[in-house]
Protein backbone atom coordinates (compact mmCIF):
# COMPACT_ATOMS: atom_id res chain seq x y z
CA UNK A 1 0.00 0.00 0.00
CA UNK A 2 0.82 3.34 -0.06
CA UNK A 3 -0.04 6.69 1.93
CA UNK A 4 0.14 9.61 0.11
CA UNK A 5 0.24 12.59 3.03
CA UNK A 6 0.10 16.31 1.58
CA UNK A 7 0.65 18.70 4.48
CA UNK A 8 2.24 22.47 3.72
CA UNK A 9 2.29 22.47 0.37
CA UNK A 10 4.57 19.16 0.28
CA UNK A 11 3.11 15.44 -0.37
CA UNK A 12 4.95 12.75 1.23
CA UNK A 13 4.82 9.26 0.25
CA UNK A 14 4.98 6.30 2.71
CA UNK A 15 5.30 2.82 0.88
CA UNK A 16 3.98 -0.06 4.05
CA UNK A 17 3.23 -3.50 3.54
CA UNK A 18 0.13 -3.24 7.13
CA UNK A 19 -0.70 -1.01 9.69
CA UNK A 20 2.60 -1.92 11.90
CA UNK A 21 4.86 -0.75 9.59
CA UNK A 22 3.12 2.29 8.04
CA UNK A 23 3.00 3.17 12.07
CA UNK A 24 6.34 2.86 12.32
CA UNK A 25 6.66 4.81 8.90
CA UNK A 26 4.51 7.70 10.25
CA UNK A 27 6.47 7.76 14.06
CA UNK A 28 10.35 7.94 12.09
CA UNK A 29 9.07 9.79 9.18
CA UNK A 30 10.69 7.37 6.91
CA UNK A 31 8.75 8.38 3.84
CA UNK A 32 9.63 7.02 0.42
CA UNK A 33 9.76 10.45 -1.41
CA UNK A 34 8.69 14.30 -1.01
CA UNK A 35 7.56 16.87 -3.37
CA UNK A 36 6.57 20.00 -3.67
CA UNK A 37 2.44 20.26 -4.25
CA UNK A 38 0.00 23.33 -5.01
CA UNK A 39 -2.85 21.01 -3.10
CA UNK A 40 -4.26 21.89 0.19
CA UNK A 41 -3.79 19.13 2.83
CA UNK A 42 -5.27 15.75 2.38
CA UNK A 43 -4.22 12.15 2.50
CA UNK A 44 -4.54 9.21 -0.13
CA UNK A 45 -5.04 5.81 0.67
CA UNK A 46 -3.70 3.54 -2.67
CA UNK A 47 -3.85 0.03 -3.06
CA UNK A 48 -4.62 -2.28 -6.22
CA UNK A 49 -7.75 -3.84 -6.58
CA UNK A 50 -8.57 -7.33 -7.97
CA UNK A 51 -9.31 -7.75 -11.36
CA UNK A 52 -12.80 -8.41 -10.56
CA UNK A 53 -13.19 -4.74 -9.06
CA UNK A 54 -14.32 -6.97 -5.45
CA UNK A 55 -12.01 -4.38 -3.05
CA UNK A 56 -13.09 -1.65 -5.08
CA UNK A 57 -16.81 -1.66 -5.64
CA UNK A 58 -16.77 -2.40 -1.38
CA UNK A 59 -14.45 0.49 -0.84
CA UNK A 60 -16.94 2.79 -3.03
CA UNK A 61 -20.14 0.92 -0.77
CA UNK A 62 -18.22 2.16 2.33
CA UNK A 63 -17.14 4.97 1.45
CA UNK A 64 -20.49 7.23 3.00
CA UNK A 65 -19.35 5.61 6.23
CA UNK A 66 -15.40 6.20 6.00
CA UNK A 67 -15.93 9.62 4.92
CA UNK A 68 -18.38 10.86 8.14
CA UNK A 69 -16.99 8.76 10.55
CA UNK A 70 -13.24 10.68 10.26
CA UNK A 71 -14.66 14.12 9.25
CA UNK A 72 -11.90 16.50 10.97
CA UNK A 73 -13.41 19.66 9.06
CA UNK A 74 -13.81 22.78 11.01
CA UNK A 75 -17.43 22.19 9.70
CA UNK A 76 -18.97 19.23 9.05
CA UNK A 77 -17.43 17.52 6.04
CA UNK A 78 -15.79 20.55 5.26
CA UNK A 79 -12.79 18.65 2.73
CA UNK A 80 -15.56 16.65 1.27
CA UNK A 81 -17.67 19.85 0.43
CA UNK A 82 -14.70 21.10 -1.66
CA UNK A 83 -13.86 18.44 -3.29
CA UNK A 84 -17.55 18.25 -4.74
CA UNK A 85 -16.95 21.49 -6.02
CA UNK A 86 -14.46 19.74 -8.26
CA UNK A 87 -15.65 17.06 -8.78
CA UNK A 88 -16.98 16.06 -12.38
CA UNK A 89 -20.11 14.44 -10.55
CA UNK A 90 -22.73 16.05 -7.93
CA UNK A 91 -21.77 13.75 -5.13
CA UNK A 92 -18.06 13.27 -6.19
CA UNK A 93 -18.53 9.70 -7.06
CA UNK A 94 -18.19 8.24 -10.63
CA UNK A 95 -22.13 7.07 -10.89
CA UNK A 96 -21.74 3.84 -12.39
CA UNK A 97 -19.67 1.19 -10.52
CA UNK A 98 -22.19 -1.34 -10.18
CA UNK A 99 -25.37 -1.69 -12.90
CA UNK A 100 -23.52 -1.20 -16.24
CA UNK A 101 -20.05 -0.49 -14.85
CA UNK A 102 -17.63 -0.83 -17.63
CA UNK A 103 -13.99 -0.42 -17.12
CA UNK A 104 -13.07 0.66 -20.63
CA UNK A 105 -15.53 2.95 -20.66
CA UNK A 106 -14.47 4.63 -17.50
CA UNK A 107 -11.17 4.58 -18.47
CA UNK A 108 -12.13 6.18 -21.40
CA UNK A 109 -14.12 9.23 -19.36
CA UNK A 110 -11.14 9.68 -17.67
CA UNK A 111 -9.37 10.44 -20.69
CA UNK A 112 -10.90 13.64 -21.38
CA UNK A 113 -11.65 14.26 -17.82
CA UNK A 114 -9.58 15.60 -15.01
CA UNK A 115 -9.71 13.10 -12.12
CA UNK A 116 -11.31 15.03 -9.23
CA UNK A 117 -13.19 12.25 -7.45
CA UNK A 118 -12.16 10.57 -3.96
CA UNK A 119 -12.03 7.47 -5.38
CA UNK A 120 -10.15 6.81 -8.64
CA UNK A 121 -9.10 3.81 -10.23
CA UNK A 122 -6.20 3.80 -12.79
CA UNK A 123 -5.52 1.28 -16.21
CA UNK A 124 -3.39 -0.73 -13.84
CA UNK A 125 -5.85 -1.28 -10.93
CA UNK A 126 -4.33 1.04 -8.92
CA UNK A 127 -6.81 2.73 -6.66
CA UNK A 128 -6.82 5.58 -4.92
CA UNK A 129 -9.29 6.94 -1.98
CA UNK A 130 -8.61 10.78 -0.83
CA UNK A 131 -9.81 11.98 2.16
CA UNK A 132 -9.09 15.20 5.02
CA UNK A 133 -5.94 15.29 6.96
CA UNK A 134 -6.47 13.67 10.02
CA UNK A 135 -4.26 12.94 13.18
CA UNK A 136 -1.69 9.97 12.71
CA UNK A 137 -3.86 7.54 15.16
CA UNK A 138 -6.88 8.30 12.97
CA UNK A 139 -5.28 7.58 9.83
CA UNK A 140 -3.88 4.34 11.15
CA UNK A 141 -7.05 3.27 12.36
CA UNK A 142 -8.77 4.12 8.60
CA UNK A 143 -5.88 2.07 7.63
CA UNK A 144 -6.23 -0.68 9.61
CA UNK A 145 -10.11 -0.65 8.46
CA UNK A 146 -9.11 -0.54 4.79
CA UNK A 147 -6.75 -3.20 5.31
CA UNK A 148 -9.15 -6.13 7.59
CA UNK A 149 -12.26 -4.89 5.43
CA UNK A 150 -11.50 -4.00 2.23
CA UNK A 151 -7.65 -5.65 1.57
CA UNK A 152 -8.69 -9.27 3.59
CA UNK A 153 -10.26 -11.32 0.42
CA UNK A 154 -12.07 -13.43 3.23
CA UNK A 155 -13.91 -10.80 4.97
CA UNK A 156 -14.44 -8.43 1.31
CA UNK A 157 -16.50 -11.57 -0.44
CA UNK A 158 -19.02 -11.92 3.15
CA UNK A 159 -19.41 -8.28 3.27
CA UNK A 160 -20.24 -7.94 -1.00
CA UNK A 161 -22.09 -10.84 -0.34
CA UNK A 162 -24.16 -9.02 2.11
CA UNK A 163 -24.39 -6.25 -0.21
CA UNK A 164 -25.16 -8.33 -3.31
CA UNK A 165 -28.43 -6.13 -4.12
CA UNK A 166 -25.95 -2.83 -3.79
CA UNK A 167 -26.96 -0.25 -7.15
CA UNK A 168 -25.58 2.63 -8.21
CA UNK A 169 -28.35 4.99 -6.36
CA UNK A 170 -27.79 3.84 -3.03
CA UNK A 171 -24.37 5.11 -2.77
CA UNK A 172 -25.13 8.33 -4.17
CA UNK A 173 -28.01 8.49 -1.85
CA UNK A 174 -25.97 7.37 0.96
CA UNK A 175 -23.27 10.94 0.21
CA UNK A 176 -26.49 12.70 -0.12
CA UNK A 177 -27.24 11.90 3.64
CA UNK A 178 -24.05 12.02 5.21
CA UNK A 179 -23.69 15.90 3.44
CA UNK A 180 -27.11 16.87 5.21
CA UNK A 181 -26.71 14.69 8.58
CA UNK A 182 -23.10 13.87 8.88
CA UNK A 183 -22.41 11.03 11.21
CA UNK A 184 -26.23 10.63 12.16
CA UNK A 185 -27.03 9.99 8.66
CA UNK A 186 -29.15 7.19 7.34
CA UNK A 187 -27.26 5.06 4.63
CA UNK A 188 -28.63 1.71 3.13
CA UNK A 189 -30.87 -0.03 6.28
CA UNK A 190 -29.14 1.59 9.05
CA UNK A 191 -27.73 5.35 10.40
CA UNK A 192 -24.03 5.09 9.36
CA UNK A 193 -22.83 5.18 13.31
CA UNK A 194 -24.42 1.84 13.63
CA UNK A 195 -22.63 0.64 10.33
CA UNK A 196 -19.46 1.33 11.66
CA UNK A 197 -19.66 0.14 14.97
CA UNK A 198 -20.46 -3.13 12.89
CA UNK A 199 -17.37 -2.80 10.94
CA UNK A 200 -15.77 -2.09 14.12
CA UNK A 201 -17.22 -5.63 15.56
CA UNK A 202 -16.00 -7.66 12.86
CA UNK A 203 -12.16 -5.93 13.25
CA UNK A 204 -12.12 -7.08 16.97
CA UNK A 205 -13.51 -10.58 16.07
CA UNK A 206 -11.52 -11.34 12.78
CA UNK A 207 -8.49 -9.02 13.18
CA UNK A 208 -7.66 -8.94 17.01
CA UNK A 209 -4.11 -7.85 16.74
CA UNK A 210 -5.60 -4.87 14.46
CA UNK A 211 -8.34 -3.95 16.53
CA UNK A 212 -6.56 -1.90 18.89
CA UNK A 213 -5.95 0.65 16.20
CA UNK A 214 -9.53 1.00 15.71
CA UNK A 215 -9.98 1.71 19.48
CA UNK A 216 -9.41 5.71 19.15
CA UNK A 217 -12.15 5.99 16.29
CA UNK A 218 -14.51 3.86 17.97
CA UNK A 219 -14.61 6.07 21.36
CA UNK A 220 -14.87 8.54 19.31
CA UNK A 221 -18.03 6.93 17.16
CA UNK A 222 -19.45 5.45 20.34
CA UNK A 223 -19.84 9.23 21.30
CA UNK A 224 -21.49 10.80 18.04
CA UNK A 225 -18.19 12.64 17.99
CA UNK A 226 -15.62 12.19 15.02
CA UNK A 227 -11.70 14.07 14.83
CA UNK A 228 -13.10 17.34 14.30
CA UNK A 229 -14.85 17.87 17.86
CA UNK A 230 -11.23 17.12 19.84
CA UNK A 231 -9.64 19.35 18.47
Amino acid sequence: MILKKTKAGKKYCYEYFDSFSLEKALENKTFSSIRATNKEDRLTFSFKTDPKFASLRLLVILSPIFISIFDSGKTDLEFFVKTLEESNFKYGLYEKFFQDFSFDTYLTYYQNHQANEDIIVDKNLNVDFTVNMMDDVYILALNAMIESLILDKRICDKLLTYFSKMRNDIVINGRRSILANSIQAFYLSKYVVIWALDLYKIIENNHPKLYPYILPIYELTNNLKTPSMVK
